[in-house]
């Protein structure tokens, strides 16, 4: 897998895309992707968790 940053982001409108990977009962991860131009800036992979 590559890095967070793929490449530098501008100061320009940008589209979120979050990609639901796996979902439990107590936790849920995602991948989301900020994409500016077609080209994937950043990239992160975060599970959301219920304390």
């Amino acid at each position: 897998m590559r890095g967070p940053f793929v490449s530098a982001a501008g100061p320009r409108p940008a589209e979120i895309h979050v990609e639901p990977l796996r979902a439990g009962r107590n936790a849920t991860q995602v991948r989301v992707r900020l994409s500016q131009g077609g080209a994937v800036r950043i990239e992160a992979l975060i599970t959301l968790e219920r304390l």
